[in-house]
């Protein structure tokens, strides 16, 4: 069953990059000091299980980047509509959602080599 979720669509320059930002990060204890995009969003905590994110070749539409994630179907059409004119859809290649209910003041950013826009729940 679908949630609501907050969706972004970003660029950046690697697939890696996208990896090392969503990598979580621990102190000496094991406990979870943050990790880049939960810093962005100005969260304290972020449960992974409820993030999906990816990256995916530039160059196609949204449909074909997309449609392989978690419930697109359900998601996929109005996250299309919405994007339409506000993204390059070229240079779009990654894309990041998390439950509605985990994201008190979602933005758009742009940091070093990387930006999200942010396209509102879906």
């Amino acid at each position: 069953m679908w949630t609501k979720a907050h969706f972004w669509l970003g660029h950046f320059q690697s697939e890696e990059d996208l990896h090392q930002y969503f990598a979580e990060h621990y102190d000496e204890d094991g406990e979870l000091l943050s990790f880049a995009f939960a810093t962005d969003q100005s969260l304290s905590f972020c449960d992974h299980d409820f993030l999906e994110y990816g990256f995916e070749p530039e160059g196609e539409t949204l449909a074909v980047k997309f449609s392989g994630y978690s419930y697109s179907e359900d998601w996929l059409e109005t996250l299309q509509e919405r994007a339409h004119g506000l993204v390059d859809i070229q240079h779009i290649n990654s894309i990041a959602f998390l439950w509605q209910e985990d994201v008190p003041e979602p933005i758009s950013i742009r940091g070093e080599g990387y930006s999200w826009v942010y396209l509102g729940i879906c």
